[in-house]
């Protein structure tokens, strides 16, 4: 999650968590197995939801437990009826397409998860944590049923032929049912469905510390030397002194500014703990047991399965883009890290030469100020967060010919706000979504866009389908009294970019429901959202989206121009830092590790970077990547940002708010989804063959 919240695009839940129907609707299951032809489920209009349709946000201890058994009983009942149809009885839409369908009854489920992201309840999220753990060993008890895989191989001896979107849905099926062991001997596959049963327990159990977990320093007003007045009135107090947490608002501006080093040490080494022990050694058992599942079903490694049905095809190919990037890098690293050493020369006279991990955020801000002249805090009060939201509206909006119309209809939280995006051609809505965006007790911390709804595309004999509903979570500053929230610029950014998957998911025209929207190639998945990103670095954009909350100016011309010389400011660093953490987990995942987790963490930290990292760090007890779905797969990132500047070249290129090439991103790439290879994708939308010039351009290496 990236730490976003994503499916990808495969059927089951091990894999891609869920995919439901919004309102339960299905034909009778019966009818399956009954005739060669039939319109196996019939769902919703494209109507506007109303405000019952909402009514699950309020669902009770026992509402998600019942739900819990009769989603997994309706999935259940599916596959017994797909599995009674005749080999010579099978068509496509009754095997192939029932059981893509039966995801749909499982959307209860992503409700479910989404209330353990989001409630403000701790019963709530804490009963929707047993659900899920419930649902996922239920669920590979259900999918792991050779009979359905038997299906699939009757049909596959019709050899009808298919629409590409159509044969490409079969095609994937039957790797994934591959890939779950239906080819390997029984004995093997009862263990690695305890294995992957056991898997989902421990990512659950991992995820729910991450979000519990709490700490925090207190700073008494002799310490607060460097920290704006409009952030320390953000803080809470306890006894008269501010209380620091590890929340994102909390620790970042106070590791940026704060001058007590000792004070920036102590709520590093307090951050570098975040989730604790437990999650070490839940994490440890994770990678055991995932080497162990890709060695039963035949492959060298996890990583290795892991990477077979992405872009990259294998972790080899991983393993060479790593190396050429860092080795891109690493002349344009060393610059940057003598620049702060020397920085820190002449800040702490008679220090020590080694640069430490509470050092860095602080020296490079600093550093920042002194040769671009940029006071993040100070550019804070240009970007209130109603007026960046709406410009944001406004400006891809245009682009992508929506409108976007707030709906009163409460939801989880009184900060948890919902929209209806609507076509502006055909007036029609055509997707749903919530905000949320303020950090509180027991809420998932980072970003991420959770997807609830899928879209269901046309399918068959009728035009029905249903609209998608995802909510975009932030933990950004909260408004005060006197003080709306004020967003730092990095955190417009974090907006765009998560506004970016949400567009993704909601602008999808794929038909069927697990090629939609953001369900694509997981090195792929942040493609799509990262080209926003570059939106909120163009001149013409920082014009319109600035605001000073108390004078209504814009951003100066001349501050905006610092503001995008200062973008390659320690990018080198920040890019290998993301290509060690990403070759960290390839090794992690290869058998490659050395050390304990967070012993081989420090070690690669040291060597690609030069920094020093406190022999009490727990990295990665808090890397809910690793447990998140992003395992053998946190290069995505890097890799993926590769293309998304390739495509953003484009736009600069062409015309960067341009209605018809926004028109062609929204057609060419939004809407697809995962209904082509994502490479015909991007190659279509650049009509040339991708490269990394645009990437190195933009970071100046």
């Amino acid at each position: 999650m990236p730490g976003r919240g994503y499916t990808r695009r495969v059927f089951t839940f091990h894999t891609e968590f869920f995919m439901v129907d919004f309102f339960g609707h299905q034909a009778s299951i019966n009818e399956i197995g009954k005739v060669k032809t039939v319109t196996t489920v019939i769902f919703m209009k494209n109507i506007p939801y109303t405000k019952k349709d909402f009514s699950w946000v309020r669902w009770t201890v026992q509402d998600i437990e019942a739900v819990s058994r009769r989603l997994i009983a309706e999935k259940k009942e599916i596959y017994v009826a797909v599995k009674k149809i005749r080999a010579e009885d099978r068509t496509f839409e009754n095997t192939v397409y029932a059981l893509e369908r039966s995801n749909h009854c499982m959307e209860n489920a992503l409700r479910i998860s989404l209330l353990m992201q989001v409630s403000p309840d701790k019963e709530i999220r804490n009963a929707a944590s047993r659900a899920l753990e419930y649902i996922g060993k239920r669920l590979v008890d259900i999918e792991y049923d050779k009979a359905v895989y038997q299906a699939l191989k009757e049909y596959a001896k019709r050899k009808e032929a298919l629409d590409p979107s159509d044969q490409k849905l079969f095609s994937d099926m039957l790797a994934d049912f591959r890939r779950r062991g239906f080819e390997i001997s029984a004995a093997k596959q009862k263990k690695l469905h305890a294995n992957l049963k056991e898997l989902s327990k421990l990512a659950s159990s991992f995820e729910k510390n991450l979000n519990n977990y709490h700490d925090e320093i207190v700073v008494d007003e002799s310490e607060t030397a460097g920290l704006g007045e409009g952030y320390l009135k953000s803080l809470p107090r306890k006894n008269g002194k501010y209380v620091v947490s590890l929340d994102y608002p909390s620790l970042i501006p106070f590791m940026e500014n704060a001058e007590s080093d000792a004070k920036r040490k102590e709520l590093s080494e307090k951050n570098w703990r975040k989730g604790g022990k437990k999650n070490v050694a839940l994490l440890e058992r994770m990678v055991r047991l995932r080497e162990e599942n890709a060695k039963l079903l035949g492959y060298a490694s996890h990583a290795d399965f892991q990477t077979e049905d992405r872009m990259a095809d294998s972790a080899e190919a991983v393993f060479s883009f790593l190396q050429n990037i860092m080795t891109s890098l690493a002349p344009k690293v060393k610059e940057e890290t003598e620049a702060l050493r020397a920085f820190k020369r002449r800040r702490m006279p008679g220090s020590e030469e080694a640069l430490f991990s509470h050092e860095i955020a602080y020296f490079s801000n600093q550093l920042k100020k002194e040769k671009y002249d940029i006071d993040d805090e100070l550019l804070r009060e240009y970007f209130p967060l109603e007026h960046v939201r709406e410009t944001m509206f406004s400006i891809f909006g245009k682009m992508f010919s929506i409108s976007f119309e707030p709906l009163p209809w409460t939801l989880w939280h009184k900060d948890a706000r919902l929209y209806r995006a609507i076509d502006t051609k055909s007036k029609q809505p055509i997707a749903f979504f919530a905000f949320d965006l303020f950090p509180r007790e027991g809420k998932y911390g980072h970003a991420c866009v959770a997807n609830v709804v899928s879209r269901h595309g046309v399918a068959w004999k009728h035009p029905d389908h249903t609209l998608p509903f995802a909510a975009l979570i932030t933990n950004f500053p909260k408004p005060a009294k006197a003080r709306p929230s004020l967003l730092s610029h990095d955190e417009v950014v974090t907006l765009f970019h998560e506004f970016g998957h949400l567009m993704h998911e909601s602008l999808s025209e794929a038909r069927h429901a697990s090629q939609s929207g953001f369900s694509v190639a997981w090195d792929f998945v942040e493609a799509p959202s990262q080209m926003f990103e570059f939106f909120a670095w163009e001149e013409k954009v920082l014009k319109r989206l600035s605001r000073h909350f108390m004078t209504g100016k814009s951003l100066p011309r001349s501050l905006i121009r610092k503001m995008i010389a200062g973008k390659q400011h320690l990018s080198g660093y920040d890019a290998m830092r993301q290509a060690m953490q990403a070759l960290y987990d390839m090794m992690v995942h290869t058998g490659n590790l050395r050390g304990t987790l967070p012993e081989y963490f420090r070690a690669l930290t040291l060597a690609h970077l030069g920094i020093r990292i406190p022999e009490t760090s727990l990295f990665p007890a808090g890397f809910g990547h690793l447990a998140g779905g992003y395992d053998a797969g946190y290069y995505g990132y890097l890799w993926s940002k590769v293309y998304a500047a390739d495509m953003f070249s484009v736009f600069r290129k062409e015309s960067l708010l341009s209605p018809h090439l926004g028109m062609r991103y929204r057609k060419e790439v939004l809407a697809k989804g995962a209904s082509e290879r994502e490479m015909t994708i991007l190659r279509a939308f650049l009509d040339r063959a991708p490269s990394h010039a645009a990437f190195l351009k933009d970071i100046g290496a």
